[in-house]
């Protein structure tokens, strides 16, 4: 079934569709982060003292999965539910959402940078892709809104805390960039103000 409307082609069809390759991709990278973790090849499987002091050498990888791990969790969280909401979709809607999905499946390279010694390019590549991916997060659900794909009652008591959620977490990295300049170890540090942000606008 399809309505003109805005000079848009709308359709209901297809709207599972997009939710299930969208979880898919989510899927997919967060798999992808893990298999970034790898033993080197020359560590003694054998030897009890080695491999714990490689397992102990190998934490700031263990860490920047679960970093990226919880971030790619919490967008995708955020993306269940407003597409819940979501009841019909344009070509332009499908494409924010393919460049969303895009910088999502891209989370595994810039993970595995900071995963070993952090340094300005690494650091800065991480939060930058972050910074955009918050940018389009927003967008997208702003686009949907405002075209009317979304359930209506969901939009009108939502629209504030699925626009500011990913613009918080956005902002956050967006200022870790410039402390990168500093100290790009102390700008990871930063990403830690992401936990009181998000609380705080959890409560709104």
């Amino acid at each position: 079934m399809r309505e003109q409307g805005n000079n848009h082609k709308y359709t209901a069809r297809g709207v599972d569709r997009i939710v299930f390759f969208s979880d898919a991709v989510f899927a997919i990278a967060i798999t992808l982060l893990a298999l970034e973790i790898k033993l080197p090849e020359e560590v003694d499987l054998n030897s009890n003292s080695n491999l714990a002091h490689v397992l102990g050498s190998m934490f700031p990888q263990f860490l920047a999965f679960a970093l990226s791990f919880l971030i790619i969790g919490v967008f995708w969280s955020s993306h269940v539910r407003k597409y819940r909401a979501l009841i019909r979709y344009d070509q332009l809607f499908v494409m924010l959402n393919l460049l969303l999905l895009m910088l999502i499946a891209f989370m595994p390279f810039p993970t595995s940078l900071i995963s070993g010694s952090p340094t300005y390019i690494s650091v800065v590549l991480y939060s930058s892709v972050l910074v955009i991916i918050g940018g389009m997060s927003a967008l997208n659900w702003a686009y949907a809104v405002k075209n009317r794909l979304v359930d209506t009652t969901y939009a009108k008591s939502n629209y504030t805390r699925e626009f500011r959620g990913p613009l918080i977490m956005a902002l956050v990295f967006f200022m870790s960039i410039g402390i990168a300049f500093i100290n790009p170890s102390l700008a990871m540090w930063s990403w830690l103000l992401l936990i009181p942000a998000l609380f705080y606008f959890r409560q709104k």
